[in-house]
């Protein structure tokens, strides 16, 4: 997590926070006009720039934040940008700046901030950004943007119910999913070992799932059938690893475990830190550690954090504090 060296335009990014660790103190030298604008970094699914720039030493400071063009929807964002001195409990705002629902449709649409103040004058500072919110513009009239692979043949076997011999009830709801004991073995050991035939549930051909919403349920059939979209993985992620660690499902933990350090953000960093622990997510760790830490997050929700301590698991307690103190 540690890094002796930074590029001079590599943006660090974790979540929804993204840092341009800058010599201000050499740019305070520079007598004439300049600009840099950063390497790509991504946040979300879309790929984003900071440029940084002035005319004069008499002049303010321009910054701009844009969005690549790509084959996703643009982005609408709502987000904070601050001048940092430093990172950490002692590092002082120079300049912040808010942002709501701000459409990036092309690079002409960018975010410009004149920051008429003196650069602080030390050798590491930085330009941060944390996004508040990000969403999907939507100009084809719903039609979504999504990679996954899907398989035409379950999915329609799904939608269509041909030849179940399995239906999941939803707990108290009257809602119910025709599902095929195949495809729910093949995906996941525990329904293999439901239907096994030395099992003393081999007859039974309804499955009561309670423990999930209906919601949750269905974007967990659907992805053990290929049948789910990117934006239904990203808005359960939390639940679906639940789902995934009940049932033996590793590729879908795997892809939970991605979409949860995808959007890390202040309001959810100690959820997604016992979740890290809890299920032993070692990528998650990483990033939760790196927000809190070498982003200096931790001190800006301390008495959160401390309530967090307060609650948690002993074991989780003790990992995290081996892991986070050398």
């Amino acid at each position: 997590m540690n890094r002796m060296f930074y590029s001079p335009f590599e943006v660090e990014s974790v979540g929804y926070v993204a840092q341009w660790r800058l010599s201000f103190k050499s740019m305070n030298m520079i007598p004439h006009s300049f600009i840099h604008t950063s390497e790509a970094f991504k946040i979300s699914k879309w790929n984003w720039h900071i440029s940084f720039s002035r005319d004069s030493l008499s002049s303010p400071v321009a910054i701009k934040l844009y969005a690549e063009e790509s084959t996703n929807n643009p982005p609408i964002a709502s987000f904070k940008f601050r001048i940092l001195d430093s990172i950490g409990k002692n590092g002082i705002t120079f300049a912040e700046t808010e942002e709501k629902d701000k459409l990036f449709s092309s690079e002409t649409d960018a975010f410009n901030w004149e920051v008429d103040v003196q650069l602080p004058d030390v050798t590491t500072s930085c330009v941060e950004v944390e996004f508040l919110d990000l969403k999907t513009s939507n100009p084809n009239d719903g039609e979504t943007n999504s990679t996954r692979k899907r398989s035409t043949t379950l999915v329609r076997m799904l939608r269509e119910s041909i030849h179940t011999d399995a239906t999941i009830k939803l707990g108290s709801s009257d809602k119910i999913i025709r599902v095929h004991r195949a495809v729910l073995a093949a995906r996941s050991p525990i329904f293999e070992y439901m239907f096994a035939e030395d099992s003393k549930e081999n007859n039974m051909l309804v499955i009561n799932i309670s423990d999930m919403s209906p919601e949750v349920c269905q974007a967990f059939i659907d992805y053990l059938y290929d049948n789910i979209d990117d934006e239904e993985l990203a808005d359960h992620s939390f639940e679906l690893l639940v789902a995934a660690e009940k049932y033996g499902v590793i590729d879908l933990r795997e892809e939970c475990e991605k979409n949860l350090q995808e959007d890390i953000n202040r309001k959810n960093i100690l959820e997604r830190l016992h979740a890290a622990y809890f299920y032993q997510l070692p990528y998650l760790k990483i990033s939760c550690a790196q927000y809190l830490v070498e982003f200096g997050k931790i001190h800006e929700i301390w008495d959160d954090f401390l309530a967090f301590l307060k609650l948690a698991d002993d074991d989780v307690i003790c990992e995290i504090f081996r892991e986070f103190l050398p």
